[in-house]
């Protein structure tokens, strides 16, 4: 974003003001963190409006969203998925209204690291358990936190990145025991992986992220079976 003309030259003098600050970009990306145009979000519902949904007026609800995710493109395939989130109860009750969703989610200065890592090996443990796991692949990855405080740069992407980089763990029978992998691998690795597998087609996020890749020469990030030993 633009910095105004009228901003402090200096963040030890005061607070950057920017031409458009927001959390939607001029061109409708959302460039910062947004509530669920859906209940349970923390963004409560309008007065006297449809209480399954998010205040629609409020800046801080996503409007809904139409594009393909991987769970359209495998369902299109007759793949099937599921997909899981802890607290849920939580959020229903507390509505944005409290910090119970917050038990276990490792974040910086409300949280703590030790209780977030025993729910991990917890629920890891228990998947191992289960007749699924001879062809089970669990990614335990994070969006930020390490990554505060890398000393290496970023290679260069699109316009939304890569940033710096954060802890990524791939646990299953076929993973390469013992080897930490060096290959590049972002986020959307996870995405490239399940198309690759399921040969689907690829969502529109990694065809732009692929192209911005190429513009620069370079190739875009792996699908995570550098990783892998299949036997």
């Amino acid at each position: 974003m633009a910095v105004a003309a009228d901003s402090p030259p200096s963040a030890t003098d005061g607070k950057p003001i920017f031409v458009n600050d927001g959390a939607i970009s001029p061109d409708g990306y959302a460039v910062n963190s947004m509530a669920p145009p859906y209940q349970p979000s923390y963004v409560r519902p309008a007065g006297g409006g449809d209480p399954r949904l998010a205040d629609p007026t409020d800046p801080n609800t996503l409007p809904p969203q139409s594009h393909k995710t991987i769970g359209d493109l495998r369902s299109e395939k007759s793949v099937s998925w599921a997909w899981y989130g802890g607290a849920w109860q939580a959020a229903l009750e507390a509505k944005g209204g409290g910090r119970k969703p917050n038990f276990l989610n490792l974040h910086a200065g409300y949280s703590d690291v030790e209780s977030g890592d025993q729910h991990v090996a917890n629920v890891l443990e228990h998947l191992k358990k289960s007749p699924q796991w001879k062809n089970m692949l669990v990614v335990i990855t994070f969006d930020e936190n390490g990554g505060w405080w890398d000393h290496v740069a970023p290679p260069m992407g699109d316009r939304w990145g890569p940033g710096s980089r954060v802890a990524a763990i791939v646990a299953s029978p076929y993973a390469k025991k013992g080897a930490v992998h060096h290959s590049f691998y972002d986020t959307t690795s996870i995405l490239r992986f399940i198309t690759r597998l399921h040969d689907l087609p690829h969502l529109e996020g990694l065809v732009t992220r692929n192209a911005a890749f190429a513009a620069r020469g370079a190739l875009p990030p792996g699908d995570l079976t550098g990783a892998l030993s299949f036997r």
